[in-house]
């Protein structure tokens, strides 16, 4: 992770080990891997409700442009989200970045592990391992939320909803006049 360097996934600056506890009740702590990363002002969550067209434009230019880096070298984040977005200062100004690898992995070695969100992963998820198309996916969701101003219907009560009113269960989100010609 540290070699993915790019301005649209937040940069790590160092890797190392957590040394002794040194503070009541963080001794489970000692000896684990920690990464230094660049700072960040926010992440996607804290501005869900209140983002412009311009920041819900540029979001989707950057995340697509970083994933395309991320999988351009075998890699898949697994676990896109609001909370897994983080907002940046940079010389162009506010950029979206990936952050949070946590539960990332590589294309090519993917052994049906899981990772992911409950609502950010497709209903066939389970049935896969591990790919860019579900990044992509995720990121979706993800965008949805940003243009709807907060959390979507759950998909699960929406095809409950659906199957009880034969398909009638269509969900409107209203997206600004821009959407629309950017598509």
């Amino acid at each position: 992770l540290a070699r993915l360097h790019h301005p649209n996934v937040v940069g790590v600056l160092d890797v190392g080990r957590l040394g002794p506890a040194t503070t009541p009740g963080t001794a489970d702590l000692a000896g684990r891997m920690c990464l230094a990363m660049e700072l960040a002002q926010c992440s996607l969550l804290d501005v869900l409700g209140s983002a412009r067209w311009p920041l819900v434009s540029a979001c989707a230019h950057d995340l697509l442009d970083g994933l395309a880096h991320v999988g351009a070298r075998g890699l898949v984040h697994s676990d896109i989200k609001p909370s897994n977005v983080l907002l940046m200062d940079d010389r162009r100004g506010v950029v979206a970045a990936l952050s949070d690898f946590g539960a990332w992995a590589s294309s090519a070695q993917a052994t049906g592990g899981r990772a992911g969100t409950i609502g950010y992963v497709p209903p066939d998820f389970a049935a896969r391992p591990p790919s860019p198309d579900l990044d992509l996916y995720a990121l979706g969701v993800t965008l949805a939320q940003l243009v709807a101003g907060g959390a979507l219907p759950d998909p699960a009560e929406a095809r409950e909803r659906w199957r009880d009113r034969v398909g009638a269960a269509l969900v409107r989100i209203d997206a600004p006049p821009q959407l629309l010609g950017w598509l």
